[in-house]
């Protein structure tokens, strides 16, 4: 979805002559307004509770992988990592 709105902004952006600004001022408040609204524990049936860093939430996407398990009949949650910290 990301890179197809890009690719939007940019074809609307040359044919209406627009240019857009990629650095823009977010009031403190609607910041801290939008952040509680980030899912930043996610607490499972199995006792197993995940934290995210609230900070970095691009890092669920790009290190956190979620499915099924048709043989155990189950949801999981695949973690990548280098090293633990």
């Amino acid at each position: 979805v990301v890179n197809e709105f890009k690719t939007y902004k940019k074809d609307y952006s040359e044919n209406a002559g627009i240019q857009f600004s990629e650095i823009f001022d977010v009031s403190s408040s609607a910041l801290a307004r939008e952040k509680r609204k980030i899912k930043t524990d996610i607490k499972l049936d199995t006792h197993i509770q995940i934290k995210l860093d609230i900070n970095r939430p691009e890092a669920s996407e790009d290190y956190l992988e979620q499915g099924y398990d048709q043989e155990k009949k189950m949801f999981y949650y695949k973690v990548y990592y280098n090293s633990e910290i």
